[in-house]
């Protein structure tokens, strides 16, 4: 299952989640924007953040979709080039 890191004003995340329904991939949706998401947002940053892209302003590119491949954690970052990270 993929997780999807998202703000609810983020219109590129709401491309993604559209997608992912769309074509029916099951996937837990996390508003970095909640008391909640951030927490666990802030988590995954953490752990990652060499691998966390920003954009040429700093800002770091959402949506933010992990996902484990046979034990091994695949990061993807916007919309470009998401179908084949999904596999569709």
């Amino acid at each position: 299952m993929y997780q999807l890191y998202s703000l609810q004003t983020c219109p590129h995340c709401h491309e993604a989640v559209e997608l992912m329904r769309k074509n029916n991939i099951q996937f837990e949706q996390i508003n970095a924007g909640s008391s909640d998401g951030i927490d666990k947002f802030r988590k995954v940053y953490t752990e990652h953040r060499n691998e966390i892209k920003r954009d040429n302003s700093g800002t770091i590119v959402l949506p933010i979709i992990l996902s484990q491949d046979n034990g091994n954690l695949r990061i993807h970052q916007g919309t470009e080039g998401l179908e084949r990270f999904l596999g569709i």
